[in-house]
């Protein structure tokens, strides 16, 4: 066998490594702060319990199969690294899909996609959002909402002892 196709096997074999690796490199899961990351709950009810367990505001971000729109704030707004830690530190976030929980769409009043809202662990509803928001938008509608909230009253023991011995 002359030289020059001695290697043709092994080049043949680099080649499918190469072209394999760069398949599985297009086929990985999204990596760990892709815009999903924010929405711990795909479940209202798992994000209330949550929220009322760490007295914090629920973000609700519905969404819409097909969406344009929808995608766009996931890709832009969402994934933004300074809006997803204050999101991640301060609020409970969860994502519905008006194809999946019709009834809770329905009777959070959402009629426009995408809608956000920003609800108090009292229940109480703090901001709406409807319509594409970017970033800057989003938070200067939830920051003022946020200010606005009256946090629970929440007693200590140490509190609750200090009182007793004032009186």
């Amino acid at each position: 066998m002359p030289t020059k196709f001695r290697l043709l096997p092994q080049l043949v074999v680099a080649l499918l490594l190469v072209a394999s690796n760069a398949c599985s490199q297009q086929m990985r899961p999204p990596a760990s702060n892709a815009p999903d990351s924010v929405f711990r709950y795909a479940d209202l009810d798992q994000a209330w319990r949550a929220a009322q367990q760490a007295q914090r505001p629920v973000l609700v971000f519905v969404s819409m199969n097909r969406c344009a729109h929808c995608d766009r704030m996931e890709r832009e707004t969402y994934a933004h690294p300074q809006l997803a830690r204050q999101i991640n530190q301060r609020l409970v976030a969860v994502k519905l899909k008006r194809e999946d929980a019709p009834d809770v769409v329905k009777q959070l009043g959402v009629r426009a996609f995408p809608t956000t809202l920003l609800i108090s662990p009292r229940g109480e509803m703090l901001a709406r959002v409807e319509g594409f928001a970017d970033p800057r938008n989003l938070v200067k509608t939830f920051v003022p909402a946020l200010a606005k909230r009256t946090p629970p009253t929440r007693r200590t023991a140490h509190a609750t002892s200090r009182a007793k011995t004032q009186r």
